[in-house]
């Protein structure tokens, strides 16, 4: 499952005014659709057809949820603002929060249940690519907070760094990406390594089922790896102003 950013895009955290737009046959801007007064402090998105999506808000304890393309969009209530959101089938959903509490959906229509909280500040969650629909995951957080989710269980990893850790990318089971301040780290199910360490924060990181990636972060920085994270290659940004780069995302590779 990978977050395909087709129905909505939004430039998380890159202006002071996020605009959301919907894509058909052109961009189309969506933002006054979108309830309440969270417009500005929109934090993830997350789509699992061209039609069902939600996006969450960091300011007010909600999940705004449609079944249309965006045309219109329902408020489904968490007990805490959401950071991050992530599906591990098309009705078995995890999202995270800034007070650290980790929430469950098993239906698009349901509401988020709290299934326990790590006690950290959450930034990402990641789900294996397993087809026996057991939900294994991994969550990291501010602190060194990298974690475990086995369906309704938290596991502690314990990775023993104070490291803010930005984004995670779990292709497999025990191997785990995961970027935080300027390094990449690599988790195998025992031991947490640093594989990388580039000059200016990196905010997110994908690997594929290959172990092929890229990693984004300040100042337009991108890098690519096609080996599983042991070598990075800095690639050119077009963008001539080198704009902060917050999210990527794989949804294929050809070649």
């Amino acid at each position: 499952m990978k977050k395909i950013f087709l129905l909505i895009l939004a430039l998380l955290f890159l202006f002071p005014t996020i605009n959301l737009y919907s894509q058909y046959t052109e961009w189309e801007n969506i933002s006054n659709r979108i309830p309440g007064d969270s417009l500005n402090n929109l934090s993830d998105a997350y789509l699992i057809s061209r039609w069902v999506g939600w996006i969450s808000s960091s300011s007010n304890p909600e999940i705004y949820r449609t079944t249309d393309s965006g045309q219109t969009w329902e408020v489904q209530n968490t007990q805490s603002p959401i950071t991050t959101i992530n599906f591990y089938y098309y009705t078995i959903g995890y999202a995270g929060g800034i007070d650290g509490i980790v929430f469950k959906t098993t239906d698009i229509f349901d509401n988020w249940i709290n299934i326990g909280s790590i006690g950290k500040p959450i930034n990402d969650i990641s789900f294996i690519i397993d087809f026996n629909f057991n939900p294994i995951g991994y969550i990291c957080g501010d602190d060194g907070a990298l974690w475990a989710i086995n369906d309704t269980i938290l596991m502690d990893l314990s990775s023993g760094l104070s490291v803010n850790f930005s984004a995670i990318s779990s292709p497999q089971i025990n191997n785990v990406w995961f970027c935080g301040d300027s390094s990449i780290y690599f988790y195998d199910g025992n031991i947490i390594t640093k594989q990388f360490t580039t000059s200016v924060p990196l905010n997110s990181i994908h690997i594929d089922f290959q172990f092929y990636g890229w990693v984004v972060g300040d100042s337009g920085y991108i890098a690519l790896t096609s080996d599983g994270g042991k070598n990075w290659i800095q690639k050119q940004n077009p963008d001539t102003l080198k704009r902060n780069l917050n999210d990527i995302n794989l949804v294929g590779r050809y070649g």
